[in-house]
């Protein structure tokens, strides 16, 4: 990003200064983004694993397990992916060597086909097993895929990209959440068919998303990073020590991943304690859809407007929301709220919306242009050990109760909001690190 781009009003760009390939890589990302977060609806963490899982196991841990195994999955190795990108010329080939791995939610549908659900004991293993190398594997694309965006997309193009995206799937999703009700509810496939044919379903989505990955046009490295010194993943201490908003950013999403101990708890809190049906699943799908929606409009043109900052703050905002409404609903007990129980869910969507429009777009903006993958590395391995975290939320829940878990998660995210106050505008980040 020139000088000259960095400094002109948010939302402008003249086209000629437009990077070579724009509209071909802009399409490609939004057609990636919008079939990826699609099929992910037919294999949310949030609420459709958990939910086969329940079908396995009544534990607690075991039920909560499944979301942690995916977000370590996703995070932990980003920091090897850094390492691995790290001042090669073209990082397109690295994410193109990972996209098999998506393979495995094909092979976990199949061996549900098979019968295997019939046998917990075998069953469990092999859907964390493939959870877990899926979100592995994927890890190694998303450090590639940040750092071509931020090469190809320019700061104040972002914000429509993922705004767009987001708000494709969330239309989408809103079809997805029917059919989620439908596959789950008494007249669809009985268990485990059911579970197998979303996952399968879940699969199908992600072929245009690896198509439009194979298409994306990297740009040739700039002759001025040539000469530049690459910071190495390596050089964490030297970031913290040297960046006091990287400190900052990192404080605050640590902060807010506390504030989602409680996820993977909502369907069974719905389902156990309010007595709601399983297929209510499909209205929890689509009032986090209609959140995503709604929300991505609004971020989007915060973002572009004004900046990413602005965006993660007012996410954080309704990541300490969510658990404090389910926790109104339950200390209320009326029998009538317990049909109102979506909007914990449709809170959710709109605190999901903040993290590409707002985080990642924030962490793209203030991290150096030759450090950038090593940036994006480290805060998302350092985010995804904090998730080790999340298989409290079942032995808290076991040992306490939800009343308890829900104020603890709606106690974190009220700190991580004030947290998000305190993030630097970009320009005045990269000025001034210290």
């Amino acid at each position: 990003m020139t000088k000259t781009q960095h400094n002109l009003p948010r939302g402008k760009l003249p086209r000629g200064n437009l990077p070579r390939n724009y509209r071909r890589n802009f399409t490609a990302f939004t057609v990636d983004y919008t079939s990826f977060v699609i099929g992910m609806y037919f294999f949310s963490a949030d609420t459709v694993v958990p939910s086969f899982i329940r079908q396995l196991t009544d534990s607690a841990p075991l039920v909560g397990l499944g979301g942690t195994i995916f977000t370590i999955g996703l995070m932990l190795p980003q920091m090897l992916a850094a390492k691995l990108v790290e001042g090669k010329p073209r990082k397109h080939p690295f994410m193109v060597a990972a996209l098999p791995g998506r393979l495995l939610l094909l092979l976990l549908a199949v061996a549900i086909w098979s019968g295997l659900a019939a046998n917990p004991s075998v069953m469990l293993p092999i859907s964390f097993i493939c959870l877990g190398l899926f979100a592995v594997t994927d890890a190694f694309v998303t450090v590639p895929w940040l750092d071509i965006m931020a090469r190809t997309i320019p700061p104040n193009r972002r914000g429509r990209l993922t705004g767009l995206s987001q708000i494709l799937v969330g239309i989408a999703g809103i079809g997805a959440g029917a059919i989620i009700s439908a596959i789950l509810g008494k007249s669809g496939p009985t268990f485990p068919n059911n579970y197998a044919l979303l996952f399968t379903i879940a699969f199908t989505f992600l072929i245009p998303s690896t198509i439009a990955l194979l298409m994306l046009k990297e740009p040739a490295p700039e002759e001025s990073r040539e000469h530049t010194p690459t910071a190495t993943s390596g050089n964490w201490r030297k970031f913290l020590a040297e960046d006091k908003n990287l400190r900052r950013l990192l404080a605050c999403r640590l902060t807010l991943s506390m504030a989602g101990l409680a996820i993977p708890f909502y369907v069974g809190h719905a389902q156990d304690v309010l007595n709601l049906p399983s297929s209510i699943i499909g209205a929890f799908v689509i009032a986090q859809t209609i959140g995503s929606i709604l929300a991505s409009l609004l971020f989007g043109v915060v973002s572009d407007r004004w900046g990413p900052r602005h965006v993660a703050r007012m996410g954080s905002a309704a990541i300490a929301i969510a658990p404090l409404t389910a926790l109104g609903m339950h200390i209320a007990g009326q029998d009538w709220l317990r049909y109102a129980y979506p909007a914990v869910y449709f809170i959710l969507g709109a605190a999901s919306s903040a993290y590409m429009i707002g985080f990642s777009n924030y962490l793209l903006e203030v991290s150096p242009d030759h450090a950038r993958p090593a940036y994006l590395g480290f805060t998302n391995t350092v985010v995804g050990l904090m998730s080790l975290l999340s298989t409290l939320g079942g032995w808290i829940l076991d040992n306490t109760s939800y009343v308890f878990l829900f104020g603890l998660a709606a106690s974190m995210g009220f700190v991580g909001f004030l947290m998000a106050l305190r993030l630097r505008p970009a320009h005045e980040a990269s000025i001034s690190p210290n």
